[in-house]
């Protein structure tokens, strides 16, 4: 029999167990002959270049700005730092014109996706009083074509182009927000610890996996673990811990009569104190083992401690997930990756499967037993 337990109150969310980040790399690029040409003009272009760096920054990323490069020799003294500086993704803001001498060695040397970025500071050129400084305060569109033509003959291609103006451009802002949060999932992804642990539910022969080819594709690494790194803590248990987590449990979820489904029942102490004991046992081995996700499938022998304890980790499970920390059962290492791709892309993430269509809502069901993005549901 399995006990119910609903969200209590929607309203009320669980914090991130790690705030969302990433470092962003910013560079300019310009031509060096025009400086000498037209006084200010250098000025003017870091001035566009710090614009943009706050731009970024309001995305809640870090971002480390590599000042303005104008020529080969700048672009090629500029790669080590970009390397060392170990960036999730790097745009470059085309201030104005540039030859693509500032960014060929870049595009070829640096791992990381590039955007190129064009946000021209005036809706249109004052026709009838623009000089040519006006045209270069504006030419950020300029060596778009140019930089993505050799980015593909250096065999890397750009990720993608921004173009928009500076300000009042809310589908340039949102091209460049989504670029920050994708940078967030590469910051996570590439650098987290997924534990895996027990093996594939039987018969399921799509879950099947190689974490090698994991780490080549995702750069993550994954660690393999034991059940009985749980069950020790399970067993050992932690008095005031549990009480804490139970009344964790009982704050956020209701725990409401059964309705309809005859193998469902009111939760009793006994239910409340092993899914408590369970959750602060699955956290005490996170910690342990500095994990950043897990995907396990365990039975264990019946009427014994470990089933008891596999079989009762949904609740923690469904707050770790909601936590930013995915959780996926049936050994699907494949679904924990693109759980917390989804969670730092901050659109949830749940370990879930379809069911029932509902033809007359246009709708389908899609769940399981656990765990649940709880930040994403209405109730």
């Amino acid at each position: 029999m399995s006990p119910l337990y609903k969200t209590r109150n929607p309203s009320v969310k669980i914090e991130r167990r790690k705030p969302l980040t990433a470092k962003v790399g910013i560079v300019g690029v310009g031509h060096h002959t025009y400086w000498a040409q037209f006084e200010g003009l250098l000025d003017e272009m870091h001035r566009k270049l710090a614009v943009f760096d706050g731009k970024v920054r309001a995305n809640g990323v870090e971002t480390v700005c590599f000042g303005l490069l104008d020529n080969a020799e700048t672009a090629y003294a500029a790669l080590p730092a970009m390397k060392a500086a170990d960036l999730d993704l790097l745009f470059v803001d085309m201030v104005t014109y540039a030859t693509s001498s500032t960014f060929g060695v870049i595009a070829r040397d640096l791992n990381v996706p590039i955007v190129l970025v064009a946000l021209q500071p005036l809706r249109a050129m004052p026709y009838a009083t623009a000089m040519t400084y006006t045209q270069l305060c504006n030419d950020d569109f300029c060596s778009v074509p140019e930089f993505t033509g050799v980015a593909i003959r250096m065999g890397r291609p750009v990720a993608d182009v921004i173009l928009g103006m500076r300000e009042g451009d809310p589908i340039a802002d949102g091209a460049l927000a989504r670029w920050c949060q994708l940078a967030k999932v590469l910051h996570d992804l590439r650098r987290a610890r997924i534990g895996l642990m027990g093996h594939v539910l039987e018969s399921m022969y799509d879950m099947h996996v190689d974490p090698t080819a994991v780490t080549a594709a995702f750069g993550c690494h994954i660690a393999l673990c034991e059940p009985d790194e749980i069950l020790k803590h399970y067993l050992a248990g932690d008095p005031p811990a549990v009480e804490a987590m139970k009344r964790r449990i009982l704050d956020f979820f209701d725990t409401p009569d059964p309705v309809s489904d005859p193998i469902t029942t009111k939760l009793t102490e006994r239910d409340l104190d092993v899914a408590a004991r369970a959750a602060v046992a699955l956290e005490t081995f996170i910690a342990d083992r500095k994990l950043d996700g897990l995907a396990y499938y365990y039975e264990a022998l019946p009427e014994t401690p470990m089933r008891e304890l596999v079989t009762n980790l949904i609740v923690g499970n469904s707050l770790l997930t909601s936590a930013g920390f995915p959780m996926c059962g049936e050994y699907d290492l494949k679904n924990c990756i693109a759980m917390m791709i989804m969670d730092r892309l901050d659109i949830g993430g749940s370990f879930a499967e379809f069911h029932p269509i509902d033809f007359d809502r246009d709708t389908v069901l899609v769940g399981h037993d656990g765990p649940h993005h709880l930040n994403i549901a209405s109730r």
